[in-house]
């Protein structure tokens, strides 16, 4: 039975505005290497079998798998 699974890299918004101006930013905690490696290393088990993985957007990794 086929599965998929969607992976989301943890954000935060942080303000770098300065002498009162707000400029809002997205930090990530991770790069997006980073993130490519935790998400293959947490689906690379030997009772998944992985279909495919995509990224649609840096923010999320789309996992299609087979559970054995």
């Amino acid at each position: 039975m086929l599965r998929q699974a969607i992976e989301e890299r943890t954000s935060r918004i942080v303000d770098e505005g300065t002498m009162g101006f707000h400029d809002y930013v997205e930090r990530f905690d991770m790069s997006f290497e980073q993130f490519v490696n935790s998400v293959s290393e947490k689906y690379n088990r030997p009772d998944i079998n992985v279909i495919s993985i995509s990224y649609p957007n840096e923010k999320k990794a789309v996992v299609v798998y087979e559970e054995r």
